[in-house]
């Protein structure tokens, strides 16, 4: 994984794959499991170059943000964001009473 900051600076178009390249058959069958998708801190020690990635490469569906709490699970440390990463637009925060379920202890605010 260790990868050259150019290999990643991309434009949506090298994302832009017609259905034909991802028409698989049945015979093709991936597995991951836990261990495989196991990284530590180091192997994710990325320079500001490698990520540099247009919007188009963003452009996720809710599909692919379909999130379980395992994999929610972050520490303080993982959630110091500055308020320049918080500058979030309304559409951004539209968000379900579900996902505003949180505790007293969660609202520990200063």
């Amino acid at each position: 994984m260790n990868l050259i900051g150019d290999m990643l600076n991309s434009t949506g178009d090298m994302f832009n794959s017609t259905a034909d390249v991802l028409n698989l058959t049945e015979d093709i069958h991936v597995e991951f499991n836990r261990d495989m998708l196991k990284l530590n801190g180091d192997m994710l020690n990325l320079p500001w170059d490698m990520l540099d990635l247009t919007g188009d490469v963003l452009n996720l569906t809710g599909d692919m943000l379909n999130l379980t709490g395992e994999m929610l699970d972050l520490t303080g440390d993982m959630l110091n964001f500055t308020g320049d990463m918080l500058d979030l637009t309304g559409d951004m925060l539209n968000l379900t009473g579900n996902m505003l379920n949180l505790t007293e202890d969660s609202l520990n605010l200063t």
